[in-house]
């Protein structure tokens, strides 16, 4: 099925109506299934008495496997990727909907999704970009101002929890950028929303 959708939680709403089978498993574009986890899949659909089950994450950037200091929008450690139909149901927001899960929560996987987040350190600020641009939307329809000095203290929370608390200090670098970029983007959105988008 094919489709444009401006809003996260209805494309994939409509996938998961679409869906036929008892049992779905729900991945993106940058996601892969290794073999390890694709015969845990299959032994669960046919044996769990459990409406969902979450998945952990393993996060690329680029070739290199980064284990730390993701979060705060950027990266993910686990989600409910496996689950029976009508158990799950995404929000209506551009960016990184809530989630309405219903029956039973199985057991965590034990093999991890691979998620190839970031080719480079480019697509990481290009990410940061556009998805602050889709935030600031959803603040303008949302009728949402949460404040300036709000995201501006929002900088340092999320930086210490992504480089500090998640120790994305481990990562070097590279872990000082994911926490950069975690930290900058409710501002960037807020800013958008504002300056841009708040007289439209």
């Amino acid at each position: 099925f094919q489709g444009s959708w401006d809003v996260e939680g209805e494309r994939r709403n409509f996938g998961i109506e679409k869906c036929s089978g008892d049992w779905i498993l729900e991945i993106d574009a940058d996601e892969r299934i290794p073999k390890k986890l694709q015969k845990e899949i299959l032994s669960i659909t046919q044996n769990s008495r459990s409406d969902w089950h979450p998945i952990n994450v393993e996060n690329y950037f680029g070739e290199r496997v980064v284990r730390y200091g993701w979060g705060c929008y950027i990266g993910k450690s686990s989600y409910a990727g496996l689950f029976k139909k009508n158990s799950k149901i995404w929000g209506l927001q551009r960016v990184h909907p809530k989630i309405l899960l219903t029956g039973k929560k199985g057991e965590i996987l034990k093999n991890k999704i691979s998620h190839f987040y970031c080719k480079s350190i480019f697509d990481l600020f290009e990410k940061l970009d556009s998805y602050s641009t889709a935030r600031a939307l959803d603040l303008k329809n949302n009728k949402i101002d949460e404040g300036l000095f709000k995201n501006i203290r929002r900088i340092f929370s999320r930086f210490w929890k992504c480089f500090i608390i998640r120790k994305g200090y481990k990562e070097k670098e590279l872990g000082l950028a994911i926490a950069i970029v975690a930290g900058l983007y409710p501002l960037l959105s807020y800013l958008k929303f504002k300056i841009e988008l708040s007289n439209d």
